[in-house]
């Protein structure tokens, strides 16, 4: 092929690499080996509204934002020293007068013998991305600032709570030391005996605030543990070298909220107190069993 056939042939293949580049949906770009751009697609020029001789060689950056210049610059400059590929973003002036974010993304270009022949790149509008990235953010923000404040009240909540558990608590076990007291006083069996049952009721009552005051869960607790604790103390306060009956526990893990717990244990309290004191009448010894199970 001879000189002007070669001619012929580059024309036309700049001439179809242009017809496609304008009918690209992105913002195209091309500089030569002094990094200065020579030319900008069809998309581009509608997007800034500037004709091509505003924007050829370091024209483009004057509308770039004046904050995002220098570092754009440096950018470019410092990848074109090196021949490397860059992304960057930065904002521009938009045809309306509005800067808009954009990614700009440049690659170097190289002949078929390797000589470096200058850089391509592409740049796509990425504001409404970052505009909802930063609302997402600042919604993220915000809810963590509420998680933040709710954990806080409920950090608080969980100490008042406790707080009172341990008040009601210690007020229970002062109650039932006075009735202890009181009980020695009374002249009747059957008085003594009404002092001790309510002693035991209100035993039970305060072992359940105990046992929410220790626990990390204030919501609930563990019935079969509450039980053992709660039969180890009867056993305890019916316990005679005369009569040896005990009671045992043999409980699954059932977790309840305070109220099953205490009328629960209300309950417990008395038939346990019963079996001690009528189920074995003519025997010194017996084993009183609370089977605990979860269906």
């Amino acid at each position: 092929m001879n000189a002007g056939g070669v001619l012929a042939s580059q024309r036309e293949s700049e001439s179809l690499f242009r017809a496609m580049a304008d009918s690209a949906p992105v913002l195209l770009w091309m500089a030569g080996t002094d990094a200065l751009c020579f030319f900008f697609n069809k998309t581009w020029l509608e997007f800034t509204g500037r004709p091509m001789e505003e924007q050829i060689g370091n024209q483009w950056a004057e509308h770039v934002h004046a904050e995002d210049f220098q570092e754009c610059m440096d950018i470019y400059m410092t990848n074109f020293v090196n021949r490397s590929s860059f992304r960057m973003e930065y904002r521009i002036r938009r045809a309306d007068g509005q800067y808009r974010w954009v990614l700009d993304q440049g690659v170097p270009r190289f002949g078929l013998r390797g000589d470096f022949e200058g850089y391509i790149g592409s740049c796509i509008d990425i504001t409404d991305f970052k505009e909802a990235n930063e609302a997402l953010v600042k919604m993220s923000q915000r809810l963590q600032a509420k998680t933040d404040a709710m954990s806080r009240l409920l950090s608080e909540k969980e100490v008042l709570l406790k707080e009172v558990h341990h008040r009601v608590k210690n007020n229970l076990q002062i109650v039932s030391s006075l009735l202890n007291i009181q009980g020695h006083q009374v002249a009747g069996a059957r008085d003594a005996e009404l002092f001790r049952n309510t002693q035991n009721r209100i035993h039970a009552i305060a072992l359940v605030h105990d046992k929410l005051y220790r626990s990390k869960d204030l919501a609930q607790m563990n019935l079969g543990e509450y039980f053992e604790e709660l039969v180890h103390s009867l056993n305890e306060m019916f316990a005679t070298h005369a009569r040896r009956i005990t009671a045992t526990v043999n409980a699954d893990k059932v977790y309840v909220n305070m109220d099953v717990a205490m009328s629960s244990g209300l309950i417990v309290n008395e038939l346990v107190t019963n079996c001690f004191r009528h189920a074995f009448p003519n025997r010194d010894r017996g084993t009183v069993r609370i089977d605990l199970r979860c269906r």
